[in-house]
């Protein structure tokens, strides 16, 4: 006997009548037997076996206890009669978490529970087996740290920091318990803070809890330190001096309990209000202005207050000086030195005429200036008696000081300067003199004619004339009541009287055509007193026979001939006469250049040369060559042609380089003329 279980064609599975055979995969197989005689004889058959499929035996583990927050580590098995299936495995841990495709998988529970875990294993023929195991989850007491540990000064506010954490993660809640009575109600949050008054060290504590109420603590110690400085008293609280005097003070410090601290004077900075216009040295304090002034004591922050009152001195009036002596009329500046034991701002007054009541119309009145110099001037010689005041912010002191005073001759001023038309008059005047003293009377003589000579003229004006222009100069000298004196010049321009001709210069020249001519025209009073060029303000004007062009005061020229020029000021006419020549040789000009004869007789041409501007410039037929079309026979004897054939022919005068052409109608000659008399009419 020969099987092929496998299916493979080959009968080599077994040997015996009787076999078994395992398959580890469902599905329909077919047996097929070979029976072999021993002479050769072989037959076979075939049966079909059907192989079901049978599911897997799982085993997800034996249920456990745990902790909130703890790594649990499964481990599950399975077992298939299958051996060639394929399998997936799923994790289902109770708490809405799974896995696949291990059957060790690992798995934190956040809260405590009792969870069940579904393991589920199926083949690949869809067979499926399943186990469950059962996790308690049991609550763990949340971890705290009261943190610390702390320090800080009594009065102060210190800061405490709790932290903590729950294994499950869930929500934490602190209080606390910071006057060491066992009671959590000082305080809620993971920071508190807190305010010791005494001195020393404390315990404070810090109580989590988790969601479920399981609580833990945790303390800390806090190192109070005794209180700081609260605040500092200087003495004494009030005091008098006179303004420039000093006052000592000392400093105490205090804790917030009032308690000394001890003297601190050394290390105490006094100040003084500014308005004192002072300062303090050390602990002791200057004042210069008096008044009722606040000294401020400061101590590593903390301040008092004293009131110092400061009593006024009166000023001292050390030198009066002044700048004189001086003339009268000009000023003497006095200058006051003055003391004052304060800072208060001086201010000074002057009494000029010594009557006492610093009110006259010149005076410096009370208070009237901070400047110690002030300036008058007196309007006459002699000796003068000044009263000073020099006030502070309270009184006064007074004193006087002498001056003398010169005489000073008078201030010549002849005006000017002056502007007059010839022929016309112009008034001088001397009326801007003066005189420092202001009593002096006055008297003015005139020298006109600048011969250094005074008596041209008496008075403080004078006429002026002249009939020439020019720049004149004239002095007056003034002379005061006793006998000095003084002289101004003034200057007196004679401008040109109105306008009575012109002149067009100039008023005859030659040029060649092309080139341009400049004229000017200067005008003139009735006096021939020069006015000025005024060629930019006059028209010009030349015949239209002339041609050319003009740009403003220029001419070009451009026809040949004898021409006027023509210059129009105002209503003012003036003319000038032009030469123009011809040019260089520019071309040939032939004449006739049309004209007609009879078979047989003469015709006469004459050949100029000619510039640009076609002016004839000279006859050049005798040095010229003429010539006619061919075909026209006759001949020519010099510039004379003898016309043969009828016909228009071409007639070329040449010179040189230049020639020119015209036209000549050759006419037939008839037996009879018929002349016919020319009738005008009147139309």
């Amino acid at each position: 006997y020969a099987y092929d279980w496998s299916e493979d064609g080959d009968f080599n599975d077994a040997g015996e009548d009787v076999n078994t055979y395992t398959w580890y995969d469902d599905g329909v197989h077919a047996i097929v037997v070979q029976v072999s005689d021993g002479d050769g004889g072989v037959v076979t058959d075939t049966t079909v076996v059907t192989v079901t499929n049978v599911a897997p035996v799982v085993d997800a583990g034996s249920d456990r206890v745990v902790d909130e927050g703890e790594v649990v580590g499964f481990s599950g098995t399975f077992t298939d009669p299958g051996t060639d299936d394929t399998h997936t495995v799923e994790w289902e841990f109770g708490d809405g978490g799974s896995a696949s495709g291990s059957l060790t998988p690992s798995h934190t529970y956040a809260e405590p529970g009792i969870y069940t875990v579904v393991l589920t294993v199926t083949d690949d023929d869809g067979g499926v087996g399943s186990d469950t195991q059962v996790v308690t989850v049991t609550n763990v007491a949340p971890v705290v740290d009261a943190g610390g540990p702390y320090s800080g000064a009594a009065g102060e506010v210190i800061t405490l920091t709790a932290s903590g954490s729950d294994p499950g993660g869930g929500v934490i809640t602190y209080t606390w318990d910071l006057d060491d009575d066992g009671q959590f109600d000082d305080g809620s949050g993971s920071t508190v803070t807190y305010t010791w008054q005494v001195a020393g060290t404390y315990t404070v504590t810090v109580r989590a809890e988790d969601a479920q109420g399981l609580t833990s603590t945790d303390a800390a110690s806090v190192d109070v330190g005794a209180a700081g400085v609260d605040h500092i008293v200087i003495s004494p609280s009030a005091a008098t001096i006179l303004e420039g005097g000093g006052q000592a003070y000392s400093a105490e410090a205090f804790d917030a309990y009032d308690n000394s601290l001890g003297d601190v004077t050394n290390d105490t900075t006094f100040t003084i209000e500014s308005g004192a216009d002072g300062g303090c040295a050390g602990n002791v304090c200057t004042a210069t202005a008096d008044g009722v002034w606040t000294v401020t004591g400061t101590y590593i922050g903390l301040t008092d207050t004293a009131v110092l009152t400061v009593t006024n001195v009166a000023p001292t009036i050390l030198e009066i000086t002044d700048t004189g002596p001086a003339a009268e009329g000009s000023p003497i500046t006095l200058t006051v030195s003055a003391d004052d034991p304060g800072s208060d701002t001086l201010t000074y007054a002057f009494d000029w005429d010594n009557d006492g009541d610093f009110n006259d119309p010149d005076d410096v009145p009370p208070y009237a200036q901070t400047s110690s110099q002030a300036s008058h001037a007196w309007p006459d010689d002699g000796m003068y008696t000044v009263r000073v005041r020099v006030y502070d912010d309270d009184t006064y002191t007074e004193a006087t000081h002498q001056v003398s005073v010169l005489n000073a001759p008078p201030v010549a001023d002849a005006g000017g300067p002056y502007t007059v038309a010839a022929g016309d008059t112009v008034t001088l005047t001397a009326a801007a003199s003066h005189d420092p003293g202001s009593a002096d009377t006055l008297t003015y003589t005139w020298d006109l004619d600048n011969d250094g000579l005074f008596g041209d003229a008496v008075g403080v004006t004078a006429p002026f004339s002249r009939t020439a222009t020019g720049v004149y100069t004239v002095t007056v000298r003034v002379t005061d009541d006793d006998a000095s004196s003084a002289t101004d010049t003034a200057r007196v321009t004679v401008t040109p009287a109105a306008l009575s001709y012109i002149v067009l210069s100039p008023s005859e020249v030659g040029i060649t055509a092309g080139e341009a001519q400049t004229y000017t025209v200067e005008a003139f009073d009735g006096l021939d007193n020069p006015i000025g060029d005024v060629s930019t303000s006059t028209t010009f004007e030349i015949s239209s026979l002339a041609g050319g062009t003009w740009s403003q005061n220029v001419y070009t020229s451009q026809k040949a001939g004898v021409w006027t020029v023509t210059a129009t000021y105002g209503t003012v006419v003036d003319t000038a006469v032009l030469t123009v020549t011809p040019g260089i040789t520019h071309h040939v000009v032939i004449e006739p250049v049309h004209t007609s004869v009879f078979a047989g007789d003469p015709v006469t041409y004459t050949l100029w040369t000619a510039d640009r501007f076609e002016n004839l410039i000279a006859d050049v037929s005798a040095d010229a060559v003429f010539t006619v079309g061919g075909g026209a026979g006759g001949g020519w004897v010099g510039n004379v042609y003898h016309s043969e054939v009828v016909g228009r022919w071409i007639v070329t005068g040449t010179y040189q380089t230049w020639s020119a052409q015209g036209t000549l109608d050759v006419l037939e000659r008839y037996p009879y003329r018929v002349y016919l008399p020319l009738i005008a009419r009147d139309r």
